[in-house]
């Protein structure tokens, strides 16, 4: 059964990351690193406001050298909960394979992140505090469930949060996070114009394990 991702954001200073990562690292739990490419479908010219009522959200990502495709499907803002789904890409070759698949199902326009991911379980929650090269850091805090389990983990990464010193983001915040993100030269690419060969060698460093 899909389970929720129940997931809350907000923006960092270069100061505040600096002293999360001191905190968690002293009282929490290190997971992992995640160094990470994503594309991300979306059919937003400027805004992604524009597509704000979009419920599917369909990337293909590398982390670590490891191929993902991943659905989300829901409501999407500074606050989520939505299904979603994850199919590991075991043949990092098929990769490609898998994105001229979608290209072919009309899904040719993508956003393109490069992220670099430190990951924390503090009391319960997991923490990211996510670099974006070149752009700035915000956090992301998660806690996965059942449906029937979401009103009480929003209420728990809301008290904790609140604990460590941070704030949440509301979904005009999170538009602001991400258009800024996303509108940087290169942010974005269409499969249709795209030489494909030209984008292997773009994300090459993503593909050795």
């Amino acid at each position: 059964m899909a389970k929720f991702e129940i997931e809350q954001r907000g923006r960092l200073s270069k100061e505040k990351f600096v002293e999360l990562t001191d905190f968690f690292q002293k009282n929490g739990q290190k997971l992992e690193q995640k160094n990470r490419i994503s594309l991300i479908w979306c059919t937003a010219k400027e805004n992604i406001a524009e597509v704000k009522d979009e419920e599917i959200d369909l990337r293909l990502r590398v982390t670590n050298g490891e191929g993902e495709v991943v659905l989300k499907h829901g409501k999407w803002g500074g606050k989520d909960a939505r299904k979603e789904f994850s199919f590991k890409v075991e043949n990092l070759e098929k990769f490609w394979d898998y994105l001229e698949f979608v290209r072919i199902l009309g899904y040719h326009n993508f956003l393109v992140t490069e992220t670099i991911k430190n990951d924390y379980e503090y009391d319960g929650v997991e923490f990211s505090l996510v670099e974006v090269p070149g752009w700035g850091y915000y956090f992301e805090a998660e806690i996965l469930v059942d449906q029937e389990g979401i009103d009480a983990a929003n209420k728990k990464i809301e008290s904790t949060v609140d604990r460590v010193g941070l704030e949440i983001i509301n979904e005009a915040g999170y538009h602001e996070l991400l258009d800024s993100i996303n509108n940087r030269p290169g942010g974005r690419l269409d499969l249709d114009e795209i030489d494909l060969e030209e984008l292997k060698k773009r994300f090459d460093k993503y593909f050795e394990k």
